[in-house]
């Protein structure tokens, strides 16, 4: 029996094979063997929702993300082993080339496109993908270790890479204080990759909430600016959660109906308030509706967490295989859910007030008059967009921010401590109000 959140109960009869619907139905297997190959090593297609595919599909988005999980067969028996990280080599034709990760387990390898295959025309990618791996391994806990070369695999795998239009992305940028910006949301993250990290936290994974506005943008590009967000408890409404205090910047790209949102440079995610996940590398791919931007397709996550700055579990990760044991990264494949949040569009909370930013080697300041809006209303940051680069300036916006109220707890003045961030130079400023850019200014770090 399966119990789901949708409040349903669900039966899976363990002896359906033997009916004759179920002896009918291609998914039933009567004999003792499995789907797998007696003998051999194979790279398995993974799904970004963790599904183990025989026969990987025929054609991909140009920006969705490739994972292979490797599985040893000896004896019709899979045999425990580990890919050896060093060893694998990857080849692309047809197409660019991935940026490619072996797990901290060394069971999946993930490749990404940064940020397409192809150009808009697609095209025919072609991936061959080699390595050893080492069986007979010692373990503690769940930690793999040790073992000697068992063997090699080498594999190639050809997708068909849709075209696309290109066309004007369907989201609307703020030029100026009080134009329309539009706002998405991510929920629900299913990690399923490695498989462990599921088992531990699918529940609190479920329940995060992302709402994220746009800032500035050109052409098909955008910066995005997220905060947590929480049920209403009517249906699966949405709000903006103040007590989280979430923050962290996105760049987002649309190509043709193809939308991803990233941030390569760092960022450090909420997790419900109870710990900050540092993530190093976090990516989002799905397809969209190219009139209004909702969701077509599901997403593909892709993420590598700096686990050894995570104080209290980093110890933890390491022993239960999760992460690498000299660099302290993980390395994520799962997806998530994305969707259009609300209307869709949002002009900002009234009451702002006039906003003066001021800036030195250590913090920049928002200086607030006028305003009517309280602390514990809202969401408060600063956001720094790199003059040079245009991409958010690397900050731990989340720690990094203080905000300072009066006596009847009217924001009067945010600040954003630098910290190590080692930006130096001009950057725009941006006064946030939960997504929505309220004042924009420029600033200078010597």
């Amino acid at each position: 029996y399966i119990a789901g959140e949708s409040g349903g109960v669900f039966f899976m009869p363990y002896d359906y094979p033997l009916s004759d619907r179920g002896n009918a139905d291609p998914k039933s297997s009567m004999g003792a063997g499995e789907d797998l190959p007696a003998q051999g090593a194979f790279l398995y297609y993974t799904s970004p929702f963790g599904s183990l595919e025989l026969r990987p599909p025929a054609e991909i988005d140009a920006n969705e993300p490739l994972c292979f999980t490797l599985f040893v067969r000896k004896g019709g028996d899979t045999v425990k082993t580990a890919i050896i990280r060093d060893s694998v080599k990857v080849g692309f034709k047809g197409g660019a080339r991935g940026r490619v990760d072996t797990s901290a387990n060394n069971q999946f390898i993930t490749i990404v496109p940064q940020e397409t295959w192809t150009g808009p025309q697609g095209g025919e990618l072609t991936v061959t993908i080699g390595g050893d791996y080492r069986h007979r391994l010692r373990r503690f806990g769940l930690l793999f270790f040790g073992g000697t070369k068992g063997g090699s695999f080498n594999q190639t795998f050809t997708f068909r890479v849709a075209p696309r239009r290109p066309g004007a992305m369907p989201f609307r940028v703020p030029v100026k204080e009080g134009d329309p910006s539009s706002i998405v949301e991510i929920s629900r993250l299913a990690p399923a990759n490695p498989a462990i990290l599921p088992s531990y936290n699918q529940i609190g994974y479920d329940s995060l909430h992302y709402i994220l506005g746009t800032v500035e943008g050109s052409g098909n590009r955008a910066v995005l600016w997220g905060v947590g967000g929480k049920f209403t408890g009517r249906g699966r409404e949405t709000v903006v959660n103040p007590s989280l205090e979430v923050r962290f910047p996105m760049m987002m790209d649309y190509d043709g109906g193809l939308l991803t949102l990233y941030n390569y440079d760092g960022i450090l995610l909420d997790m419900n308030g109870a710990w900050d996940m540092p993530i190093a590398f976090f990516r989002l791919a799905t397809r969209v509706d190219p009139v209004s931007g909702a969701a077509l397709a599901r997403v593909a996550l892709n993420a590598v967490v700096e686990c050894d700055r995570i104080d209290f579990y980093k110890w933890f990760i390491k022993l239960l295989g999760m992460s690498e044991l000299d660099t302290g990264l993980m390395f994520i494949a799962g997806g998530s859910d994305y969707g259009i949040h609300g209307a869709g569009v949002t002009r900002g909370a009234a009451g702002a007030g006039r906003v003066r930013f001021s800036a030195n080697s250590d913090s920049v300041t928002a200086a607030i008059a006028g305003g009517t809006l309280k602390k514990r209303d809202h969401v408060y940051g600063i956001l720094l967009v790199s003059e040079k680069t245009g991409r958010p300036v690397p900050v731990k916006y989340i720690d990094a921010t203080e905000v300072r109220a009066d006596g009847s707890g009217t924001v009067t003045a945010v600040t954003l401590k630098m910290g190590g961030a080692g930006f130096r130079g001009r950057a725009r400023a941006y006064y946030m109000v939960d997504t929505y850019p309220a004042a924009r200014g420029e600033v200078e770090i010597r």
